[in-house]
């Protein structure tokens, strides 16, 4: 079975498996053997993408796995098989994202003032996104070291309901904003973004700010 060497190489498939599932795959991150095709042979993708007539062998590749010959190879194993479909993504490597600064309550505060108006005048993609962005830097001032470098959707859930941040009903809300999050994010433009949404994950940030330490409050 393959597997994933880096973080960096993880968060790939953590922003992937979102956008796969919502085309309409069944996505599984290193998949076990007997749900792989026989011409595949001794090889194990980092991740399969399946769904009737079209399927998918996703491998993720980073400075530190370095393709080489073995990407040649790969592609004329899969080119005879038209059901099957080889991608890989490269992944930077693991110090590429330099850490953040912890942000002020008060700068998260403003930012969520301001989501109504960005609302009304540029929509609702724009909006999520920025609350979205407002959720990680509440988050990472709970958990600075865990969250210190840019963060993908799906991790920034799990450790901040991993370290008890957020409560299970939160962390379900966040779980359904999150794929409205990503189709956005991917160029979905046309994705339904409501008011409730933006209600949803402001409710969750205010959460987060009153967990705040009182000498991280300014």
């Amino acid at each position: 079975m393959a597997s994933l060497d880096s973080s960096s190489e993880r968060s790939i498939l953590e922003s992937l498996v979102p956008t796969l599932q919502a085309e309409g795959y069944h996505v599984l991150v290193q998949p076990p053997p007997f749900v792989l095709p026989p011409f595949m042979g001794s090889y194990r993708p980092d991740a399969v993408a399946l769904k009737p007539g079209k399927n998918i062998a996703i491998e993720v590749v980073s400075p530190v796995r370095p393709g080489t010959g073995k990407t040649k190879k790969l592609q004329e194993l899969f080119s005879p098989h038209r059901d099957w479909e080889f991608r890989i993504y490269y992944a930077p490597s693991s110090n590429a994202d330099p850490a953040i600064g912890v942000a002020t309550k008060e700068s998260i505060s403003q930012v969520l003032a301001g989501l109504s108006q960005i609302m009304d005048t540029a929509g609702g993609v724009p909006a999520l996104l920025t609350a979205w962005a407002a959720f990680e830097a509440a988050g990472r001032v709970l958990a600075p070291d865990l969250l210190a470098r840019p963060q993908t959707p799906l991790r920034l859930l799990e450790v901040l309901a991993s370290e008890g941040y957020l409560t299970p009903e939160e962390t379900d809300t966040m779980r359904e904003i999150l794929h409205v999050r990503n189709r956005a994010a991917h160029g979905d433009f046309n994705v339904a973004v409501g008011s409730e949404h933006l209600d949803r994950i402001m409710e969750t940030i205010r959460s987060l700010l009153a967990l705040w330490p009182d000498h991280k409050a300014s």
